[in-house]
């Protein structure tokens, strides 16, 4: 009557599905004073949501081996968000937009559009530094997004500010 791979197959996708629209976001997200309820709601879930195709890559494929264990080796001081705002601000801004929403002008014509790294603070997997340093370092290469690899053109101090600016001030 019932084949059960199929039924598993079946099951398995409506998981996923289904989970693909629960937020994983620790009430203690990168150390916000503000509840969950007031960093995650201030928006519509969808509203600015990003490509997930970063997402699958990490959860199918995991973060590449020679970024898995990277910790910033930098610390949350004044000077060392001022150095990261300041990268930011140089060459992330013009994608990602002056608050990290998405919506900079320059990425207007890219495929697909800028993550919104205000949405993502929300989302645990954005909470490590290995993503976040291999996410800038490689780019959307790996994903088939417009993204560019900054591994050229910065240093790995500049891409480790930019982490630390991200998980601490945006």
């Amino acid at each position: 009557m019932f084949n059960p791979p199929y039924v598993a197959y079946l099951v398995g996708n409506l998981l996923f599905l289904g989970s693909s629209w629960v937020m994983a976001c620790p009430d203690d997200c990168w150390g916000s004073t503000q509840t969950h309820s007031e960093r995650c709601t201030e928006m519509s879930w969808m509203e600015g949501m990003p490509s997930m195709r970063r997402h699958h890559y990490v959860m199918n494929q995991g973060i590449p081996d020679a970024y898995r264990r990277l910790g910033n080796p930098l610390f949350a001081d004044t000077a060392g968000l001022a150095e990261g705002l300041r990268v930011y601000q140089q060459n992330c801004a013009a994608c990602h937009g002056e608050q990290g929403r998405g919506d900079g002008s320059a990425g207007d014509t890219l495929r697909p559009r800028p993550a919104n790294l205000q949405r993502l603070s929300c989302m645990s997997m954005m909470a490590n530094d290995a993503y976040l340093y291999w996410t800038i370092a490689e780019g959307g290469k790996p994903v088939d997004s417009d993204m560019p690899a900054f591994k050229e053109s910065l240093s790995s101090e500049e891409i480790w500010s930019v982490v630390l600016y991200l998980r601490q001030d945006l």
